[in-house]
């Protein structure tokens, strides 16, 4: 099932492999159906995104992500 964000101008996503998923299992699914991003709508400075990726990948909006 496909994840809806809303994102603001200038902000961002991170794609990475969950770390309880199997790397294995995780790379032959992106090869089937690798991931797929689209803009559902933008008004202003926000747009709708849709990710469709593998359960495999956990998807992060940046302000959660560490960066060190």
């Amino acid at each position: 099932m496909p994840l809806i964000l809303e994102r603001r101008d200038g902000t961002g996503l991170t794609l990475k492999l969950d770390p309880k998923a199997d790397p294995d299992e995780a790379l032959r699914q992106l090869a089937r159906g690798g991931i797929h991003v689209r803009v559902y709508s933008k008004y202003g400075e926000r747009m709708r995104v849709v990710v469709d990726a593998p359960q495999a990948i956990s998807i992060l909006r940046d302000e959660l992500v560490d960066r060190e």
